[in-house]
């Protein structure tokens, strides 16, 4: 393999974005708690939640998509579907059934940070990031010297040969200073929060079923969207143009359903 062009500049967008990847949670529900008195229950409630929602999730798909990923779009679409449903499906559950007291809007907030938090460190952005960071690091130190046995960064490359080696190198290398902002973007929680609150709404102010089939839809829509990313149909610019449009209008929707329900708003009721 030739030599990799990683330069400092990306290296140290790279932690930075880490450093954001790794704290982001843990500060927004800091913010959070301070601003508005926050309950812990709906905060863990969302962090067990999610773990047990990815279970029943994973087992969903080792069993109805074992067999379509020889046809890339539909194993995607399914996906998305899959997640809409399980996970959506899932925070109907738990509010309903688990913390039916936490029904101030306040604890939706609350209740989507955890679900948000246990994804991206498991298998989301956070991990990413950081796994990203360590691996450019470690190549601008030893060359591909650190990822040899008993090098700096032999951990990261575990189990892999060398061509497995050279993959990874060149994902991190593309990685630049933009890159790693617009990723930064794309950390913010923004659809479980959103859809925490619509599931939330659902639960506890409004008896139709529509904002829990909006949440469920609009969850699919968004993961059918990285679909195309992923089975190339779309390229990596335009799937975050069309995330960024869905998160503007995602979050204006909450805001109205928020509004519509604001005697419950935490403006209304922080000193109450």
């Amino acid at each position: 393999m030739g030599e990799m062009q990683i330069s400092t500049a990306a290296v140290i967008a790279m932690g930075i974005a880490a450093a954001w990847g790794f704290l982001l949670p843990a500060v927004l529900w800091i913010i959070w708690r301070r601003k508005t008195g926050a309950s812990w229950i709906p905060l863990l409630a969302g962090l067990l939640g999610f773990l047990v929602i990815g279970a029943v999730r994973g087992m969903f798909r080792v069993i109805f998509l074992r067999d379509a990923q020889s046809v890339p779009m539909l194993y995607y679409t399914m996906q998305a579907v899959l997640a809409g449903v399980t996970e959506e499906g899932g925070k109907y559950l738990v509010m309903r059934y688990a913390i039916p007291q936490r029904d101030h809007y306040r604890d939706s907030i609350s209740y989507g940070i955890g679900h948000s938090a246990v994804e991206h460190y498991a298998a989301g952005s956070g991990s990413l990031m950081l796994y990203g960071f360590a691996a450019a690091l470690c190549y601008r130190i030893g060359g591909m010297d650190a990822f040899s046995p008993g090098g700096t960064g032999a951990f990261l490359m575990e189990g892999l040969d060398k061509a497995g080696i050279s993959e990874v190198l060149r994902s991190v290398s593309e990685n630049t200073v933009f890159s790693c902002i617009r990723g930064m973007l794309e950390a913010l929680p923004v659809l479980h929060i959103c859809c925490s609150v619509l599931v939330f709404t659902a639960v506890h102010y409004d008896s139709s079923p529509k904002w829990l089939l909006a949440a469920v839809g609009l969850h699919t829509l968004i993961d059918v969207v990285g679909g195309f990313y992923l089975a190339g149909h779309i390229t990596h610019t335009e799937a975050n143009v069309l995330e960024l449009l869905f998160d503007a209008g995602l979050i204006y929707l909450t805001w109205r359903v928020w509004q519509h329900h604001r005697r419950d708003a935490i403006w209304d009721v922080k000193n109450g």
